[in-house]
């Protein structure tokens, strides 16, 4: 049984297998010659006993190793007679209790340039190896140099990219740019390891299911380049992705590939080239696929192939990992910036304030470069200030076709090289004059409405530039909310609404944020509770249920019972929160309320092993303020407090009045926890509507916009600091002392 800290590559595994049974061995190490370095490494070890040997280095000169990597010749000896064996050497043969050994190179070429790797065999029986066994291993190891060498540039290669990938998340990069980053390096190492010419990455996009080529590495093809359309199933790689596998082609041009009328002409005036295409398999879906080339009159061998999917097989995660990653925090970043616009956009009655606004947010939420919006292909709105020429109708025609499409099928559209998408009509005119734009790529979104389509949103990035489902979700969120301010605009200026007609549509907008985060928090009690339902239903109507009983109905009631008070607490809490009561101002002492407050949950708190301490104070503290919402304000705070404390923990309660000179000064009362923190990136959010880091049915985010909303009603403010996650959170809230 071979011994590795992580699993091995197969043609390790292979090789050793291949030697212990050859010279019917005890113990067979693998020691791999890394690239660009003179020392090999012990990687796999079969028959040993534990993993001692795995890591030893192999240095030049020195030991029986060495010198078989500087003289390429084999080597056999007793190891307890041998005085060349080096101390880590020794030390391994004697772990294994090896009695005669012998080291043979790995040779894929002539000479130590062409060494990859050597092979230590050991027996544990003193025995002479003869050298027609010798020959017979230094043939097989001239048979599976190469593959050991294959292995070990891969596994070299899927580090690089590893480290790619997480250089790139924790440098914050953005999804275009962290994507590319992966892909290119898997490209110029498939290149590398298959002796191509030219080795590209490509990826379906999820909407039209069309292949975008994200990296391109070595000699660009006539007409294929980075951020090459392909319509789904066309080209070697969508042959691949169709079959879900390898196509394999000694000319490219005569093969039964589909080609699009763009690259019909351009392929007359290639030279043959053989191609190669794998597709990138993620459980069943496929999300892309690498196709390689080289030319014809060295065609793909079937350990090419075999080759070629195991590099597929080990790029595909590392970029679904990196496309996941990079979406996340984009669409972390989005939903702020969607409420911030959401709020700016509710209060604009212009139409060109509003497109002004979209332009501004649109462009570093996709990380694009240039941004207009269109009423019509002939009718340009605004523009952003960098004047770049592909969304102001400087590249002719295409631009037309592609906002029509967009405009009169109300979808979103996006290609990576406006000049180069077989998706559009084919306009010859100008294209080679235009080759000099850099910024190509266009997503174009619509701005709907009841009407239509009001508008066409068109934002750029560098040509090859692939737009994410990430991008496109936020891009098509801003537009939404844009057509809307938009209607409402062109409503109020139009047909000169009344102020009351406004209002309402200003709470459509708030009602339309509002219902989309009560949706989502009602849908998981309703829901559950429809299933206890159903339950009791199918029990019901099954022909034994009048024999058998209903012993279970009473819990499934009581479960679809809380499940639906659940759902009329998220209720009734967001209907606080919208009427707003009117506070009843009277005369309240501060430290009352809080210790009444703390009365209420100071039971609960003991029985879990949680401390409260309110702190005295010397002074009255007086304010004029509704003892109701108060004593509200003061039991959420608690409240998330607790939640707060996963076991054991304290919680410091203080109230004090910090003087001022030009007024009564103010009250101030903090809540301390010792509990989970916040992060420092989740402290804006922490008073947004339905915002929550709790689990499902422990809260639903209104706690804290209520007391905000109730302690500004008073006249006062309130904030939350936390030093970071695990280092507990303060809650401060404050009002006017009384006079």
């Amino acid at each position: 049984m071979g011994v590795s800290a992580l699993a091995p590559p197969p043609a390790l595994v292979e090789t050793a297998h291949a030697f212990r049974a050859l010279f019917d061995a005890d113990v067979v190490w693998l020691a791999v010659r890394e690239s660009r370095a003179r020392s090999a490494v012990i990687r796999y070890a079969e028959g040993a006993r534990d993993r001692h040997g795995l890591g030893v280095r192999v240095t030049p000169g020195i030991g029986v190793g060495g010198t078989v990597l500087l003289s390429s010749r084999p080597w056999s000896g007793r190891t307890s007679a041998e005085e060349g064996l080096s101390p880590s050497e020794r030390a391994l043969l004697l772990a294994e209790r090896i009695e005669a050994a012998l080291v043979l190179p790995l040779l894929s070429g002539a000479g130590t340039t062409g060494l990859e790797a050597l092979v230590y065999v050991g027996s544990r029986q003193s025995r002479i190896f003869q050298d027609g066994a010798i020959e017979q291993g230094l043939r097989l190891g001239v048979r599976l140099a190469r593959r050991v060498r294959n292995a070990q540039r891969l596994n070299e290669a899927t580090r690089r990219w590893s480290l790619v990938a997480h250089h790139g998340v924790d440098r914050g990069i953005q999804m275009p740019h962290h994507i590319d980053d992966v892909a290119h390096a898997i490209a110029a190492d498939a290149r590398r390891l298959l002796r191509s010419g030219t080795a590209i990455v490509f990826l379906v996009d999820r909407l039209s299911r069309a292949l975008h080529s994200v990296a391109v590495d070595g000699v660009d093809p006539p007409a294929i380049r980075r951020g090459q359309v392909l319509p789904p199933g066309f080209g070697a790689a969508g042959r691949a992705i169709d079959t879900r596998m390898p196509f394999v082609t000694t000319d490219y041009a005569a093969s039964p590939v589909r080609i699009s009328d763009m690259f019909a002409d351009a392929m007359k005036t290639w030279t043959p080239v053989a191609a190669l295409s794998v597709p990138l398999l993620f459980e069943t879906e496929a999300i892309g696929a690498i196709t390689l080339a080289r030319a014809s009159d060295r065609p793909y061998s079937d350990d090419d192939i075999q080759q070629a999917e195991i590099i597929a097989t080990e790029a595909t995660p590392l970029l679904m990992r990196a496309r996941a990653e990079a979406e996340s925090r984009q669409r972390q970043h989005g939903a702020a910036e969607m409420s911030r616009l959401a709020e700016m956009l509710t209060k604009t009655r212009d139409v060109s304030v509003v497109c002004e606004r979209l332009v501004h947010s649109v462009i570093p939420l996709v990380d694009g470069w240039d941004c207009t919006v269109w009423a019509n292909p002939d009718h340009l709105i605004i523009a952003s200030s960098r004047g770049a020429p592909v969304v102001r109708q400087e590249l002719p025609g295409r631009f037309s076709s592609l906002v029509r499409k967009v405009a009169f099928e109300a979808v979103t559209f996006w290609t990576p090289d406006l000049t180069n998408d077989p998706r559009l009509p084919h306009w010859s005119e100008g294209h080679r004059s235009h080759e000099t734009v850099q910024d190509r790529a266009v997503l174009a979104v619509p701005l709907p409405s009841e009407a239509g389509v009001i508008a066409t949103l068109a934002v750029t990035g560098m040509t090859g530039r692939v737009f994410s489902e990430a991008d496109i979700e936020l891009a098509q969120g801003l537009a939404d909310l844009a057509a809307l301010a938009m209607a409402n605009a062109r409503a109020y200026h139009d047909v000169q609404l009344s102020k009351a007609a406004v209002l309402r549509h200003e709470k459509l907008v708030l009602a339309g944020r509002l219902a989309a985060g009560l949706a989502h928090e009602l849908r998981n009690p309703l829901q559950n509770a429809v299933g206890f339902i159903a339950e009791m239903r199918e029990a019901a109507a099954a022909p034994e249920a009048l024999t058998s009983g209903f012993e279970e109905f009473p819990s499934l009631l009581k479960h679809a019972h809380s499940e639906l008070r659940r759902a009329a607490n998220i209720v009734d809490r967001l209907l606080d929160y919208v009427r707003e009561r009117k506070p009843a101002f009277e005369s309240v002492d501060v430290p009352q309320v809080v210790a009444e407050a703390v009365a209420l949950v100071s039971s609960a708190a003991a029985t879990s092993g949680k401390r409260l301490t309110v702190w005295p104070v010397d002074v009255p503290l007086r304010v004029q303020a509704d003892a109701v919402m108060l004593k509200q304000v003061v039991l959420n705070i608690l409240s998330n407090a607790l939640d707060a404390l996963e076991g054991p923990g304290s919680i410091d309660i203080t109230a004090r009045l910090e003087p001022d000179v030009a007024s009564p000064g103010r009250v101030i009362v903090t809540v301390q926890d010792t509990g989970r923190g916040i992060p420092p990136e989740n402290l804006p959010n922490v008073f947004d509507l339905f915002y929550t880091t709790k689990e499902v049915g422990k809260g639903v985010g209104l706690g804290l916009a209520i007391c905000q909303a109730m302690v500004e009603q008073q006249g006062g403010t309130i904030t939350i600091t936390s030093p970071g996650a695990g280092q507990g959170t303060t809650v401060t809230f404050e009002l006017p002392a009384e006079r």
